[in-house]
């Protein structure tokens, strides 16, 4: 029973290892983000993933990635 408990555990932990997230905050609200890996502009309120399949979102305080 212990083995069962153990392999269901890292079957539910694994797939997260591999992710990681990072949050930018500007000072003031902004209308645009640049997308640090491609270097491209992206209006508040857009998603897009870049060419390191990162998935970013834009907001007027803040700009978030994550890998997809």
């Amino acid at each position: 029973m212990r083995s069962v408990v153990l392999g269901l555990f890292l079957c539910t932990v694994l797939p997260l290892v591999n992710a990681a997230c990072f949050k930018m905050y500007y000072e003031t609200p902004v209308t645009f983000c640049q997308d640090s890996t491609d270097k491209t502009w992206h209006p508040t309120g857009s998603t897009w993933r870049n060419s390191k399949c990162v998935d970013c979102d834009c907001s007027a305080n803040s700009m978030t990635c994550c890998d997809a």
